[in-house]
């Protein structure tokens, strides 16, 4: 197969390189997957908080609007 030992050792030896750097990339990869998905759920419970807060302010200041609406229509008077 080989013609000397030497020879067929390195062979091994930069297969075996190959392997783990394949492995290492994949690996490393894995892990940033991990890490970014976390902090994409991260970032998603952050905006929905946010979102759900500037709702209520907005549901408020609506509501508001609708009073001042209401009492004007029924007493010709604004807010109080």
């Amino acid at each position: 197969m080989f013609q000397n030992r030497g020879h067929f050792e390195d062979y091994l030896h930069t297969a075996a390189g190959r392997i783990q750097q394949k492995f290492h990339g994949w690996k490393g990869r894995e892990d940033f997957l991990k890490i970014r998905n976390r902090i994409v759920k991260i970032q998603a419970r952050v905006r929905g908080h946010q979102v759900r807060k500037q709702y209520k302010r907005v549901v408020w200041s609506v509501g508001i609007v609708e009073k001042a609406i209401w009492r004007w229509r029924r007493k010709r008077t604004g807010l109080r």
